[in-house]
């Protein structure tokens, strides 16, 4: 396989956990807190983005290529998947003010 699309992969995991774990305690399906789930997200996404990049580098340096543009290419990639993260975050915290509001009228 592909260690670029391997990389890609792995970055998309704490993206899809905080959609799918903070969706799950928006409608308090399970009993975790919403900002101990999003902090975990946060550090696994940047663990995943050095660890990505570090897999690509080491890829690169067995293939004997002397060009950096697959490491940036990888890394803006991961800056539009940060921006992405921060998008829902936002959404889910407004969806959560939402309720929070609907519960106290």
């Amino acid at each position: 396989m592909n260690l670029f699309a391997l990389s890609f992969l792995l970055v998309l995991i704490p993206v899809i956990s905080q959609v799918t774990l903070g969706t799950y305690v928006l409608y308090n399906q399970i009993k975790l807190s919403f900002g101990k789930i999003t902090i975990f997200n946060t550090i696994l996404l940047f663990v995943m983005i050095f660890s990505g990049l570090d897999t690509i580098n080491k890829d690169l340096i067995n293939q004997n290529v002397k060009c950096g543009m697959p490491s940036a290419s990888f890394f803006f990639l991961c800056f539009v998947i940060f921006l992405l993260f921060l998008l829902i975050l936002f959404f889910q915290l407004l969806f959560k003010k939402r309720i929070q509001r609907n519960l106290t009228k």
